[in-house]
């Protein structure tokens, strides 16, 4: 209970701290001045303001509510019933007395071996087990981790064998296509050789 409030503390002294005057101010200046405060007005400011229209800042008794020492107040007085009520609502549905047994249970729950934790106050099983179902947990997490590094090495393992399966295919029909050539040469030579021989058999008995 007494984080809970210091909680609020916080909570309130930041919102505090968050308001500013000029807003107070700004607000003023937006809302009309209804007419049965037009008597406290100046008169010169009425002229003044003929056109645009009289607010709540023009009002003597608005804007001296507008001073820092006003706004102070005001935040105070805000502040201390937001606390009131905070403490009627503790008071009403009992907080701090339930808050307190929750507190004394958890105290009187057993430290889980080797942490500085608490089982908590519904465990049934005992220290140990709760321990090796933790790390059962942590083992199929890391498990599960592995098989999945497992799975995409093995894809990434068929992908480059297709793709050495490809390049092997098209290095054998690049082989064959020049054995191909290769053999359409040899055959244009000796064919050429052919003829030419045959041509100085042809010269030499002439």
């Amino acid at each position: 209970m007494r984080r809970i409030r210091e909680v609020l503390n916080r909570a309130l002294e930041a919102s505090k701290s968050q308001v500013k005057t000029k807003w107070f101010h700004n607000v003023l200046r937006t809302v009309a001045a209804p007419e049965r405060v037009h008597g406290q007005i100046e008169e010169r400011r009425k002229k003044r303001k003929r056109e645009t229209g009289l607010t709540l800042s023009d009002v003597p008794a608005f804007k001296a509510m507008m001073q820092d020492d006003s706004v102070a107040n005001v935040l105070r007085d805000v502040t201390e019933n937001v606390r009131s009520s905070f403490e009627e609502m503790v008071k009403r549905r009992r907080l701090a007395e339930k808050l307190n047994r929750l507190d004394k249970l958890v105290h009187e729950q057993p430290k889980l071996k080797g942490t500085s934790k608490r089982c908590p106050p519904t465990l049934k099983d005992v220290p140990e087990n709760i321990l090796r179902i933790e790390r059962m947990k942590k083992k199929n997490t890391d498990l599960e981790r592995l098989e999945m590094l497992l799975k995409k090495e093995e894809e990434r393992r068929r992908l480059l064998e297709k793709d050495l399966a490809k390049e092997k295919e098209i290095a054998e029909n690049c082989i064959n296509t020049l054995k191909t050539y290769s053999e359409k040469v040899k055959a244009a030579h000796d064919i050429a050789t052919q003829q030419g021989t045959s041509m100085q058999s042809n010269l030499s008995k002439h």
